[in-house]
């Protein structure tokens, strides 16, 4: 199933390509940071890595990133000396983030789940484990991940009803991208649930709520 979707990428690669420089040249859609996307990770979050392997963030945008910051915040205290780059989708996500933690780790939009743009952003990037924020199942990602034995963890883990449906109808293709993972937290019992019917181990998913509102309180992190 991987392969049929790297091959419908590629057979759609053309349509693809003109859909993009359209959202660009007329909407200016994707114009920012469209190198990163290619799988150019920017200079400024190399240097912050400071050679040292870092732990991988992605949020898609403002919820995803809202959501993690209690996270982020957690590992700063607790791993001081740990490089961490935070990847967003959308340029809104991006906008909160650098106004929330730019100026404390690297910020950078994430590749288009395409090969060689994933390829060269792990290569340069070279991290250390990934935290995958909600719902991004992106299975070239996920799989070049696996590849390298990069542990992925994922947290605030939503799935809806809708999105459920959807993958059912893939059983072994999601099974083969979730069931590696090193740890899920889901938010409800209904989310794990979905999570485990897809392929989630057993022993490595917890129900851990909600990040926006399971803050610990000051003095207790």
């Amino acid at each position: 199933m991987l392969t049929l979707y790297r091959l419908l990428q590629y057979l759609f690669l053309p349509w693809g390509i003109l859909y993009l420089g359209a959202r660009v040249l007329f909407r200016g859609r994707y114009r920012r940071g469209l190198g990163e996307r290619l799988g150019q990770v920017p200079m400024p979050v190399l240097a912050a890595c400071r050679g040292v392997r870092p732990l991988w963030i992605h949020a898609v945008s403002v919820g995803e990133v809202m959501a993690v910051l209690p996270l982020i915040e957690a590992l700063r205290r607790r791993f001081p000396d740990l490089p961490l780059v935070l990847s967003t989708v959308t340029e809104t996500g991006r906008q909160v983030a650098a106004e929330r933690v730019g100026d404390r780790i690297g910020l950078f939009y994430l590749p288009f789940d395409l090969v060689p743009f994933v390829k060269k952003t792990l290569r340069d990037l070279h991290p250390r484990m990934v935290i995958l924020v909600e719902s991004e199942i992106w299975p070239n990602l996920l799989s070049l991940l696996q590849r390298d034995c990069i542990p992925v963890c994922l947290v605030n883990g939503r799935l809806s009803e809708r999105s459920f449906r959807r993958y059912r109808l893939l059983p072994r293709f999601f099974r083969q991208l979730l069931s590696p993972l090193a740890a899920v937290g889901a938010q409800t019992m209904a989310d794990q649930d979905r999570f485990l019917s897809l392929g989630a181990q057993k022993e490595r998913i917890r129900v851990t709520g909600n990040l926006k509102f399971d803050q610990p309180e000051p003095g207790k992190g």
